[in-house]
């Protein structure tokens, strides 16, 4: 059943949802779809108009069953298509926010004649992703120019670094159902430089190990995101 995110519950569907419920869909009146409001709250709902504007009505509410509190990525400004892979998988994974940054061994830089455009279609990829793995929201994007600029206050602040070789994400998380803010950071292709570490270890980040091979940037978020929903779960 095809889910779509909404800004108000209002009842009628515009825009890109609605061409896309009635031209690439080609739904018709009657037929089902499940929608999601700000508030996190999802129904399946049956179309009454198909139109230009969609109508539709609520049938029943759709249960949450996630247990995942707050996550919030800090990726080190990738390369190339990176953060778009970073995206879409993370938000499959849970993520809540997904904040993009430059650090020292960022090898892409941040333009601001771009930047918006970037984030942009990064949101639009979250959006889709969310949609697609049933979430009842989806994670904001955005980019930062330096880590100082970012918060990292009430959180379990968990940094993956190349050279933790012991220290794992589950014995920092251990196998309780808390509900604290978890902030996850991982660097750019270069990895974290010993000034970046410094500043981390300093807000009381625990460095962890993501096994013994070095991962790639995209693959090292993803791989963290899927250890830290498994013990949600």
């Amino acid at each position: 059943m095809q889910r779509y995110f909404l800004e108000s519950q209002e009842n009628v569907i515009t825009a890109e949802n609605a061409y896309h419920i009635k031209t690439v869909m080609r739904m018709k009146k009657g037929d089902h779809i499940e929608v999601c409001y700000p508030n996190k709250r999802c129904y399946i709902a049956a179309l009454t108009q198909v139109a230009d504007v969609i109508q539709f009505q609520e049938i029943k509410e759709i249960i949450s069953q996630n247990k995942l509190p707050e996550v919030v990525l800090i990726q080190g400004l990738p390369k190339s298509d990176k953060a778009e892979i970073t995206t879409k998988y993370a938000t499959q994974f849970g993520v809540s926010s997904i904040i993009f940054t430059e650090m020292t061994y960022s090898i892409a830089k941040m333009d601001p004649k771009k930047d918006d455009k970037k984030v942009d279609r990064l949101q639009k990829i979250a959006i889709e992703s969310a949609r697609l793995a049933h979430r009842n929201d989806y994670p904001v994007i955005t980019y930062q120019k330096s880590i100082s600029k970012i918060s990292y206050e009430d959180a379990i602040i968990l940094l993956a670094y190349e050279q933790e070789k012991t220290t794992t994400i589950k014995e920092v998380l251990g196998y309780s159902q808390s509900d604290k803010k978890i902030i996850l950071i991982v660097g750019p292709e270069g990895g974290i430089s010993p000034v970046e570490l410094d500043f981390f270890t300093k807000l009381g980040a625990k460095s962890i190990s993501l096994g013994k091979r070095i991962l790639q940037t995209e693959i090292a978020a993803i791989y963290a995101l899927s250890v830290i929903d498994s013990i949600y779960e």
